[in-house]
């Protein structure tokens, strides 16, 4: 009977502490027990990181439920995040060895990628053919290096770092152009000797009707071959908004009905602000929001949702990271003990 109270003490003072308007809200903070996932990007400065620090933010994000990372990119341009002095993937999959999670690994980022896909087809075809090349080398080298380390067990799959919008590829002639590129990295993923599931990202800018977009996208995966879509929800960046978002991802579950091809909805944990010269700059979006975007997306995909991103948003001392975070696992704590009831 004690223990009894003492926990039904523990719920009551958790639900005292509740985030304000969390209830109010009309949203189910048990929707955070669903992400298991998170992007993170690795920059420059990370190659100052001591095994010591992966295993910290490793830990913290096991802290949070995270069992799975999408490494983001293991090359920028021409900056390369597996070689010598520099790497980074080892020990990423190290830490992710430690902790017990998987680490789906990021191909090449192009930041021409933007600038290239406005091109008129006859050229953006030449990119991409040139990309293909690239890309696919990538590959070869990117299996040997984890199968040299035998980290291979780490790998959940592959991530193509290009972000594809429901503009662009309408047009017959791009799209046939893409569907080529994608098509040869997944055969390139097939004989690497380290076969996964291959994943690809894309949002809408909301001017593409959502049954147009979601059929636009299931094609591209199933003509070349991807395994996985994964769609960002547009919230923190502002291309949708909470009011548009369920449409398309209702289309999107009519096009992906589990069976061949699977897609997992992205949320963004940030609200986008303007930055310098076109930079991106963003800050921690508010917790009501971010539990109205998993509202939804715990109710659409194939698959569990996916948090952009959790290391960027939710980890560190800046008062706005350190506020979102303690209200997550003060939600989290809430739930789990309800679990055990």
């Amino acid at each position: 009977m004690t223990r009894l109270l003492l926990a039904c003490l523990w719920i009551s003072l958790l639900a005292c502490a509740a985030p304000p308007g969390a209830r109010a809200s009309g949203s189910d903070p048990c929707a955070l027990e669903a992400v298991h996932t998170t992007f993170l990007q690795v920059w420059n400065r990370d190659r100052e990181r001591r095994p010591a620090d992966w295993y910290r933010l490793f830990s913290a994000l096991a802290e949070l439920g995270i069992d799975e990372v999408i490494l983001q990119w293991t090359r920028y341009g021409h900056t390369s995040f597996y070689h010598g002095h520099g790497d980074l993937l080892g020990p990423v999959l190290e830490a992710a060895q430690r902790y017990n999670m998987h680490v789906m690994v990021g191909l090449q980022y192009d930041p021409r990628f933007w600038r290239a896909i406005d091109k008129e087809p006859k050229a953006l075809a030449r990119y991409l053919a040139e990309r293909t090349r690239s890309v696919s080398a990538q590959v070869d080298e990117l299996a040997r290096f984890i199968r040299a380390r035998r980290l291979g067990a780490m790998v959940s799959g592959w991530y193509i770092a290009d972000e594809l919008d429901d503009e662009t590829w309408l047009e017959p002639q791009k799209a046939h152009a893409l569907t080529t590129y994608l098509q040869t990295v997944v055969q390139a993923v097939r004989h690497s000797g380290l076969d996964r599931p291959v994943a690809v990202s894309g949002f809408s800018n909301g001017r593409t009707a959502p049954a147009r977009s979601a059929t636009l996208w299931h094609g591209l995966l199933r003509e070349s071959g991807v395994d996985l879509f994964l769609f960002q929800d547009g919230i923190g960046a502002g291309k949708l908004t909470l009011a548009a978002l369920p449409a398309y991802l209702a289309a999107l579950d009519a096009e992906f009905p589990g069976m061949d091809r699977q897609f997992r909805v992205v949320t963004e944990l940030f609200r986008q602000q303007k930055g310098e010269a076109g930079r991106f700059e963003a800050r921690p979006a508010p917790y009501n929001r971010i539990l109205r975007q998993l509202d939804l997306a715990t109710r659409h995909g194939t698959r569990r949702p996916v948090a952009f991103s959790v290391p960027d948003y939710l980890l560190g001392e800046r008062p706005d990271r350190r506020a979102l975070r303690e209200q997550w696992q003060a939600a989290l704590t809430r739930c789990r003990l309800a679990l055990i009831q």
